[in-house]
């Protein structure tokens, strides 16, 4: 972790990490340092994916780009998001789920399996436009597998 702390700070970028108690302090707490930065980023949790619709308020307010680990949220306001597709994880269980109750086999007997190409990143060109984003053609040649959405 100091080593991504430091290569950041050697390109010009300050990370500031918000501990978080509660779900009311999300937003109070961004807010209180959203003028000094570009960008608000989460990472996984409850608290913060629970707010996440003041989040993608306030970042529309003041111009500045959401990116959440949370696929969902990419659908949901988010200029950015990277996550686990829920389709993949979703087949995978219904096929241990149908191994368990059509052919009977045990829980533990069923094999630990990775999901591959399970994880995605997703650009909403709307809210980009809201945040004030510009996704220029070089950015999006790089990005050409993510997945584009267009709604809000």
């Amino acid at each position: 972790f100091r080593r991504v702390l430091f290569r950041s700070a050697a390109r010009g970028t300050h990370v500031d990490l918000l501990p978080i108690d509660s779900i009311g302090d999300v937003v109070k707490r961004v807010e209180s340092c959203i003028r000094s930065c570009d960008t608000v980023m989460y990472l996984e949790g409850d608290r913060v994916a629970n707010a996440h619709a003041g989040l993608v308020r306030l970042c529309n307010r003041y111009n500045k780009t959401l990116f959440a680990l949370d696929f969902e949220s990419g659908y949901q306001g988010s200029v950015f998001a990277y996550g686990v597709m829920p389709e993949t994880v979703g087949t995978a269980a219904a096929d241990h789920l149908l191994a368990i109750v059509k052919d009977g086999v045990r829980p533990t007997d069923l094999p630990i399996t990775f999901l591959e190409n399970n994880r995605r990143f997703l650009i909403n060109t709307a809210a980009a436009a809201q945040q004030d984003v510009v996704l220029n053609p070089k950015l999006q040649e790089l990005l050409r597998y993510a997945v584009l959405y267009e709604g809000s």
